[in-house]
């Protein structure tokens, strides 16, 4: 067998490659059988063992290989844009940028636009790692870690490698901030002249510990991080910070979870458990998983979440709406794997802002949701076919936040009042404080049951956490919903 040229970004080719692969498995597989009747004629049961079981898991490598070169070929091949070998070339120029080799980068003759990066789609990305060897992928995520560590549709491996980086790198900058604050600096004078000064009782030996203690419990953390491998595809410490974490094999997983969170949290609340966020992607993942396999389970903690009475506004919604529509994009939502998003309170009020565009998912749930920007669920732009679920637990407190246009009118005299209630909201407010509310019967979601949970925060436990295990599985035959 001839074997092709290196096909680079041509999708024919690539899928050339692919079905050569797959002739030479199949030749394989073919003179094991032969191999196999010869040995065992001649009384070789042991060596017929060993030997074709070698040239049997050969071909299984090899069929596996034409897999991924099909894959290649159809991400390759699905990119809009034309002129994708200039991408690709910005690839290699940063990686050769990064060598002790000025002679080989000069001759290329110009500088890599890093730039350039940030200005592709997820699935132009997507398409230049596709084209691009291995070898030269990992390269660039160790040069440029900031870069390919936010970059979505870059391969999840060469992200969590960027993001190692990048963590370890943060710890480095901590202790030297930490070694600092610990270090007495002061002049040998200075205790003399600060009775004189009107500052004089500032507490600054005990602000500095503080401060150094709080900075140690980071790099602690970020420590545990690392020891424990993480597959972080998302590491931005800046302001409240922004991480986002992977559960399962992203890269062969046919069911995918992207959990959004609502309002206060952080980067330095992400490991909280007991109900906390990420605790909540883990569980759902830990409950799909014994159900099915080929389940990964993403806590996208990927937009700034809003803090106190900001969440009264949609500011943060409308901000973090694109990133959620870019980030699904970039994780490779193929045709034949079933992708759902799971948004709790205000990350509801995101989801629908992005909804309400388009939103790459098969099955948008809505928890726990104070209103969402939709008028209906069919006003969702979901993938072709898509469903749109809610759920309310029993005593959420998130359903007393009406919209003021639910309250009875000015001139309604007071006494009456309560049984304008009864009457108006006997099947709760059809709007809430953000919009319609998700769980009434007009708005058209389906509406899951929550036996077992109450309150704001127990979505992901009971009767509640094994419905969405379902819908992420895609058995919805399964699911019980709210009588």
């Amino acid at each position: 067998m001839t074997v092709p040229r290196f096909v680079g970004l041509d999708p024919s080719g690539v899928g050339t490659l692919a079905a050569g692969t797959d002739e030479a498995a199949v030749s394989i597989t073919a003179a094991v059988r032969t191999l196999d009747e010869v040995l065992l004629r001649c009384e070789r049961a042991a060596a017929s063992l060993v030997v074709t079981g070698r040239l049997q898991g050969t071909a299984a490598e090899l069929g596996e290989y034409a897999d991924g070169l099909r894959w290649r070929a159809d991400v390759i091949g699905s990119a809009p844009h034309s002129e994708l070998n200039p991408l690709v070339e910005f690839a290699y120029l940063a990686t050769f940028r990064s060598r002790p080799d000025p002679a080989r980068f000069a001759a290329w003759r110009k500088e890599p636009d890093l730039d350039a990066f940030g200005r592709m789609s997820p699935t132009e990305v997507a398409a230049v790692f596709a084209a691009t060897a291995p070898s030269i992928g990992e390269e660039l995520a160790r040069a440029h870690p900031h870069t390919i560590g936010a970059m979505d549709g870059a391969p999840p491996l060469l992200r969590y490698l960027a993001n190692r980086l990048l963590i370890a790198e943060r710890i480095a900058e901590l202790e030297e901030v930490i070694s600092g604050l610990e270090r007495p600096d002061r002049p040998g004078w200075l205790p003399a002249l600060l009775p004189r000064l009107p500052i004089s009782w500032f507490p600054v030996k005990e602000l500095k510990d503080t401060a150094a203690r709080r900075l140690r419990e980071q790099v602690d953390r970020y420590r545990v991080w690392l020891a424990e491998d993480r597959q972080i595809l998302l590491f931005d410490p800046i302001g409240d910070g922004m991480v986002v974490e992977v559960f399962g094999d992203l890269d062969v997983a046919e069911h995918v979870a992207v959990v959004v969170p609502g309002m206060a949290n952080d980067l330095d609340g992400f490991d909280r458990t007991a109900g906390g966020f990420r605790d909540n992607a883990a569980t759902l993942q830990q409950a799909a998983s014994a159900v099915a396999p080929g389940t990964a389970t993403i806590a996208w903690l990927g937009y700034d979440t809003p803090d106190g009475v900001d969440a009264a506004w949609r500011g943060a919604a409308e901000t973090g709406a694109p990133l959620l529509q870019r980030f699904l994009e970039g994780i490779d939502p193929r045709a034949s794997r079933h992708l759902t998003v799971i948004a709790h309170s205000y990350g509801s009020v995101l989801a629908g802002f992005a909804a309400g565009v388009s939103l790459l998912a098969d099955d948008l749930v809505v928890v726990g949701s104070p209103g969402m920007i939709l008028d209906t669920a069919a006003a969702a732009r979901l993938r072709p076919g898509g469903r749109v679920w809610s759920a309310l637990a029993a005593g959420d407190p998130i359903a007393a936040g009406i919209d003021p246009s639910e309250l009875p009118p000015w001139w309604l005299p007071g006494f009456l009042g309560p049984l304008w209630f009864a009457g108006d909201m006997s099947d709760g407010p059809e709007t809430l404080w953000h919009g319609s509310n998700p769980t009434d019967d007009d708005f058209g979601a389906r509406r899951i049951s929550t036996d077992g949970c109450s309150g704001h925060s127990e979505y992901f436990e009971a009767g509640s956490l094994d419905n969405l295990a379902l819908i992420v599985l895609g058995r919805f035959s399964e699911v019980v919903l709210a009588g």
